[in-house]
């Protein structure tokens, strides 16, 4: 993922937030496209596939986002998402949203380390795509 994906991801997660912004929603949000790397990734990498790269990603973006450092401690057998949801959400917006794309842009660099860019590009970019073309249809819908 290069800086511009990263970037428009952030601001995507941004949007979810809502206005006024609600780091709570940017949790959901952040869920919610984990969810969908895990339905993308897990028939091809399998479960502790996902969830080694999760755990790696946790690690290493918690240089990024010093809030994630109470993930490390409960970095389990699987991928704990309440837990995830519930450390963005204990954030504000900004940092919530910088956070979660931290992470899942880590989490990208790792995948394409391990399998090439092109292949990671390939898998991950229409789910990154959607998710983001949802957040700006979200973003011009009339209240």
């Amino acid at each position: 993922m290069d800086g511009e994906t990263s970037q428009r991801l952030a601001s995507a997660l941004l949007q979810r937030a809502g206005d006024p912004a609600d780091p709570s929603r940017v949790a959901d949000a952040v869920g919610e496209l984990w969810r969908s790397i895990d339905a993308t990734l897990n028939p091809l990498i399998g479960d502790g596939g996902v969830r080694a790269l999760y755990q790696r990603s946790v690690q290493l973006a918690t240089r990024r986002a010093p809030s994630f450092a109470p993930l490390q401690a409960s970095l389990h057998a699987a991928v704990d998402l309440d837990r995830l949801r519930a450390t963005l959400a204990r954030c504000s917006s900004a940092e919530a949203s910088a956070g979660g794309a931290a992470l899942i842009q880590t989490f990208c660099e790792l995948l394409a380390d391990l399998i090439g860019a092109r292949l990671a590009d390939r898998l991950l970019d229409p789910t990154l795509a959607e998710f983001m073309q949802r957040a700006d249809s979200e973003a011009v819908a009339p209240t």
